[in-house]
């Protein structure tokens, strides 16, 4: 097994501390590749030679010494210590041992820094690549590193934002609330099987095994309630708009990435689906013609005489934050009246007023009519 620089150098500096002398590591060919004296790099340390000449485990001589670095039926390398010996020989095993355990764990941390580097670069490729199709080499690929990209999936991506009246004023704390609050949501993406994450730029991109929006929701914003408490930052969340089959995972991260971003430029920070997208914090600079077309359309099928009962059935049923009882209450109707008005309007448009997708479509409506209904 080849030595890497960052293990041998790891080696050399314990066990110069260890033993308050010279220490050389070299690879299994005797070469020196980390140590006390940078100058000696490069060089054969002649008792590494030696140890790799009789074939033997150790070596003790009276003003040096060396022994192998091994794990199991693996040897990594050679230590080689200058000086004095005397008071090393009891110590030989427990410093062979040393060696291997910073060996092993230095090597493992190595492979699993590699290993995450490889799926970070296929992830950015799959999501951000624009492919033109999903091979059968390509899912091949993925399933190598436990990744099924075929199966029925959802994506949500999160951006984390500081609040405007943050007390924190230090620079570098500032923004390592925002590294720790990437890294959080990155992990807790993760725990459940199936799921992935990656970060791209400013942007946690998430992906979890397909569900409802309901479910969906709950999922994202427990992330957020868990990272928010931790770091006190906004952790602000985009949700795409549903699962439309493997070969299209690239527009729906698209999507979910989108919706992250319009939810940390608007006032309240909350989760948003990217069907919900709606240009509400810019209605100022909205013509009232465009405004009465984008009212036609999410009402379209309703006749105009009508549409004044539905902006004040929603007005009622929103204001009170989707509960039926108190909405009917406030209308003057039985709640399963208020429910049928709220079925019946979702067959005539095609959007469900009681959805988590589509309810901001109907609140940018009712937003805009009031805009229309004042300045008239």
């Amino acid at each position: 097994m080849i030595i890497s620089t960052n293990t041998a150098k790891k080696i050399a500096q314990e066990m110069a501390l260890a033993l308050n002398r010279d220490v050389f590591v070299t690879d299994t060919n005797g070469v020196i590749v980390a140590g006390s004296k940078e100058e000696k790099i490069g060089n054969v340390h002649q008792l590494a030679l030696k140890l790799i000449s009789d074939n033997q485990g150790e070596i003790v001589e009276e003003n040096s010494c060396a022994f192998a670095i091994e794990s199991g039926a693996d040897c990594f390398g050679y230590v080689c210590a200058d000086g004095e010996t005397g008071d090393i020989k009891s110590q030989l095993d427990m410093l062979k041992r040393t060696c291997a355990i910073i060996a092993f764990a230095v090597e493992e941390r190595g492979a699993y820094s590699l290993k995450k580097r490889i799926e970070d670069r296929f992830l950015h490729t799959w999501l951000f690549g624009k492919n033109p199709s999903i091979t059968t080499s390509m899912i091949e690929y993925a399933a190598s590193m436990d990744i099924d990209i075929t199966m029925p999936r959802r994506f949500f991506a999160f951006v984390p934002v500081l609040p405007l009246d943050d007390p924190d004023t230090d620079k570098e704390s500032r923004q390592i609330r925002i590294d720790g609050a990437m890294r959080e949501a990155y992990n807790l993406a993760r725990i459940e099987k199936g799921g992935i994450s990656v970060i791209e730029g400013s942007v946690v991109m998430c992906s979890c095994a397909e569900r409802d929006d309901e479910k969906m929701f709950a999922y994202v914003e427990d992330i957020r309630e868990k990272v928010e408490a931790k770091f006190k930052v906004f952790l602000c969340a985009g949700i795409d708009s549903g699962f439309q089959g493997y070969a299209h995972v690239e527009d729906e991260a698209q999507k979910a990435q989108k919706a992250a971003i319009v939810s940390s430029r608007s006032p309240r920070k909350e989760t948003r689906f990217y069907d919900s997208i709606n240009m509400e914090i810019f209605s100022t600079y909205i013509p009232n013609e465009v405004k009465e077309k984008y009212i036609r359309r999410v009402f379209r099928n309703i006749p105009t005489f009508e549409l004044r009962d539905w902006v004040y059935l929603l007005n009622a049923y929103y204001n009170h934050e989707g509960s039926v009882i108190r909405a009917a209450e406030e209308l003057g109707i039985p709640a399963n009246t208020l429910q049928y008005k709220l079925r019946k309007l979702n067959n005539k448009t095609g959007y469900d007023p009681r959805s988590i997708r589509f309810s901001s479509l109907f609140y940018n409506a009712l937003h805009f009519y009031a805009d229309i209904k004042d300045q008239k």
